[in-house]
């Protein structure tokens, strides 16, 4: 090995010049160098031997996120197009039993833990291509569940927590709501795959939880709701947060009616569902969804701080948490989780003490510093 360069400005001639033929000069570091890269998941490591590839990959799928850039990458080799055997060019003496078709990339989305789906584009596709190719579900639901062991194929075996973002939510809610203004039927719904997809993610993921990001920004864009709602002075749409809250209303239970065809008949009633939201947007989910799924567990996830929740610009009784902690219908199977800060409670014992009420009320509500409340998506 030729010596270093006195010089750093040096460095690059000296890496230029310098030819590495056997790595005996670096053995005594080689294992610690190679535990750095598997560390950095190297995907040129990966692809030199089977060993590096079972090290470095399958933890790149634990945490999935899924949208239209990357959706064709990520199934590739579980679609039609691949799936056909491919030409031998020329024989071959190994007698090494072959691998199926795809049945790298299956075991690869077995290992997916949390997975999210982006956008409206990768959850049509997921029923439009990828089930499509695999055994549509409504072929299942019309044996009946106690047929589900003949369906082979389940893609998310092991997910644990499933995320949709605000976009899809917001995409789900105009498309239940076109669905419910006209004849489903119709030619005129072009995004049909998007709402049946519901069904199919349910059922190939089988999370232990499910959280959606409230679509703050949402509005009813179609142009098929323009007769159904007056316009107020700044060009909204009037009562369209109802609207809204109906939509995933409709949306959470197209979900827990799949949860009938669950593999495991006990994650039928597990599954936890958790809202991330503003406090403004609260009123009416807590009102809804926790009495229509009583056997159901929701965290209701309020992004706002301590402070904007008790500014006092904030009118004291629809929005700030002076509001949260008066209601007295909260159901039992619903939490509100709120982010912890300094000085958390006695601001909250000082607003229980000018509303007359005792510390018991506290009980509905849980802040950050409790990780076990804290979504998995915000962990990862």
């Amino acid at each position: 090995m030729p010596p270093r360069p006195p010089m750093l400005s040096d460095w690059k001639t000296y890496v230029s010049t310098f030819n590495l033929t056997t790595i005996a000069p670096i053995a005594p570091v080689h294992h610690l160098i190679l535990d750095v890269l598997v560390a950095a998941k190297s995907l040129s490591l990966a692809c030199t031997s089977k060993k590096y590839y079972d090290l470095i990959i399958p933890p790149l799928y634990h945490n999935l996120e899924i949208d239209e850039k990357n959706f064709e990458s990520i199934f590739h080799g579980l679609t039609v197009e691949v799936l056909r055997t491919p030409e031998r060019q020329r024989s071959s003496n190994n007698t090494r039993q072959q691998h199926e078709i795809g049945e790298r990339k299956w075991n690869l989305l077995k290992t997916v833990k949390h997975l999210t789906l982006s956008d409206a584009y990768s959850a049509s596709r997921f029923v439009n291509q990828v089930i499509s190719d695999l055994e549509p579900l409504s072929d299942q639901v019309w044996l009946g569940p106690e047929n589900m062991g003949l369906r082979r194929y389940r893609i998310f075996r092991n997910c644990e927590h499933l995320k949709f973002t605000a976009e899809l939510m917001s995409a789900f809610a105009i498309t239940y709501t076109e669905e419910r203004l006209i004849d489903f039927g119709s030619d005129q719904v072009t995004n049909r795959h998007l709402y049946d997809s519901v069904g199919e993610i349910i059922f190939h993921c089988q999370p232990d939880s499910l959280c959606m990001e409230w679509p703050h920004k949402w509005s009813p864009n179609s142009y098929f709701l323009e007769d159904m709602y007056d316009r107020d002075k700044d060009g909204n749409f009037d009562d369209c947060d109802m609207t809204l809250s109906i939509s995933i209303d409709g949306f959470l239970h197209e979900i827990v009616e799949y949860l009938n065809y669950f593999d495991d008949l006990d994650t039928r009633n597990k599954i936890r569902f958790r809202f991330h939201l503003r406090y403004e947007d609260l009123c009416i989910p807590t009102q809804m969804y926790p009495t229509h799924l009583p056997e159901h567990k929701f965290i209701f996830d309020l992004q706002d701080s301590i402070q904007e929740l008790t500014a006092p610009s904030r009118d004291p009784s629809t929005n700030s948490l002076t509001s949260l902690l008066g209601d007295n219908v909260t159901p039992p199977n619903v939490k509100y989780l709120i982010k912890y800060e300094e000085g958390f409670q006695q601001i909250i014992e000082k607003i229980l003490v000018e509303m007359g009420q005792d510390k018991p009320s506290l009980s509905k509500v849980h802040t950050t510093k409790e990780e076990e409340l804290i979504c998995p998506c915000c962990k990862y």
